[in-house]
């Protein structure tokens, strides 16, 4: 039961050892917040594989039964084994006594802080899971260190902490990554973009006779020509996105992208080789 990466890292792990494998989400797609074109190519992926996913459905109750499961939802019952919930996380916050001292929490108990990590009482601050940024490992660390550094160091190093620009995958089967805007921040922002991809069978996929296909976008500044954001499915993804990701922490132009020499043969050459083609609006 759900649509987050966490549900379907299993749903594809579970599929991987030979089960029978339903997934429940509420809404039309999975993934919400991701990439469209990426939720829609992963969902596709996921269901050629036999993954079977139940859209717009509810659960209302869980009954258990002597051998197994009934799923009683908005769309009708469900027989079952074993039942996964993994509808998500909420900040673990409620007994630290945030409301005695007045810390203003969001909606969902998160903590709320600003660029310098900072509540509104000045003199606390907050960092990793229990805020109102990404709740990712590399993040929490991040704020840490950069915590540390601006109140522990007398001379403080630069660390950069560009929510932006942090790189996200999700280990399915196949994998995807992204790391930047999607297109939905990026209208959002009001920012004049173009956005470029291509799909392909990559060579090895070719040579064992697998049908499994690469999907990658990026989307560029029409002013600045600086990348906004790049997103791929597909063998490797959170490999190659993670070193692109330096390119665009360091504000790299899709000139530079097509400026530098590439690694052949390889599926990321596909970025720098002009493979990637402007979407026709």
């Amino acid at each position: 039961i759900g649509g987050g990466y966490i549900a379907l890292e299993f749903a594809s792990i579970l599929k991987g050892v030979g089960r029978d494998v339903t997934l429940m989400i509420r809404k039309d797609k999975i993934l919400r917040g991701f990439d469209e074109d990426l939720r829609t190519h992963l969902q596709d992926r996921m269901e050629a594989k036999g993954i079977r996913i139940l859209t717009e459905t509810k659960p209302e109750a869980i009954q258990k039964e002597a051998s197994h499961f009934i799923i009683k939802t908005n769309r009708g019952d469900h027989k079952t084994d074993l039942v996964m919930a993994a509808t998500g996380r909420l900040p673990n916050t409620k007994d630290l006594g945030l409301e005695a001292l007045g810390i203003k929490q969001g909606s969902k108990n998160e903590i709320l802080i600003d660029d310098h990590l900072q509540t509104n009482v000045p003199s606390i601050y907050a960092v990793g899971d229990v805020t109102d940024r990404l709740a990712l490992t590399p993040i929490a660390i991040r704020q840490g260190r950069t915590f540390a550094e601006n109140f522990f160091n007398p001379n403080p190093k630069t660390i950069g902490l560009n929510y932006d620009l942090t790189p996200i995958a999700v280990f399915t089967t196949p994998p995807l990554s992204s790391c930047g805007l999607s297109e939905h921040k990026a209208t959002e922002r009001g920012l004049k973009y173009k956005v470029l991809e291509t799909e392909f069978r990559p060579m090895k996929n070719t040579l064992s006779g697998k049908m499994d296909r690469t999907y990658m976008k990026v989307l560029v500044d029409r002013d600045s020509d600086i990348v906004l954001g790049i997103h791929m499915i597909g063998v490797d993804a959170p490999e190659i996105v993670q070193s692109l990701s330096i390119a665009m922490t360091c504000g790299a132009t899709w000139h530079d992208f097509e400026a530098t020499m590439p690694l052949h043969p390889s599926a990321s050459e596909e970025f720098v080789t002009g493979g990637l083609h402007e979407r026709k609006t």
